[in-house]
Formats: structure tokens, C-alpha cells, sequence
């Protein structure tokens, strides 16, 4: 049986005003966002700095 935790470890939203069914997904373990496609696109989200987008604390996520 999983852990509460693994079983909560990706939030996935549905990417508002996308022709591409694009979701925007948190990976609550590293905290690293992600991109991914339907069509197969799958990519990390970086900050203008080149650092990549890490949500800290799952009440800081991003609402869609």
C-alpha cells in the first residue's frame, strides 16, 4: 500500500485558453513545475534566470 504522500505526489491543472492541452503539474516531492503536453511535450519550468520553477509549500502552488 502507498503512502498518503505518494499517492499525492503530482497536482496536475488543465492550462486555461490552450488549443494544445497543455497541464501545468508540481511535483510535490522535489517541488520542481513542469509543462506537459498531450501530443507528447514534456519539460520543467525555469524562472527568467535559467533556475528552474520550484514550488516550496503545497498552499503556494499556483491556482489555474
Amino acid at each position: 500500500m502507498m503512502k498518503d504522500r505518494e499517492e499525492n505526489r503530482f497536482e496536475i491543472h488543465f492550462v486555461k485558453g490552450s488549443a494544445m492541452a497543455l497541464r501545468h503539474l508540481v511535483d510535490w516531492e522535489t517541488g520542481v513545475n513542469y509543462l506537459f503536453s498531450d501530443f507528447g511535450g514534456f519539460t520543467p519550468l525555469y524562472n527568467a534566470d535559467g533556475t528552474l520553477v520550484v514550488t516550496k509549500k503545497k498552499d503556494e502552488a499556483l491556482e489555474h
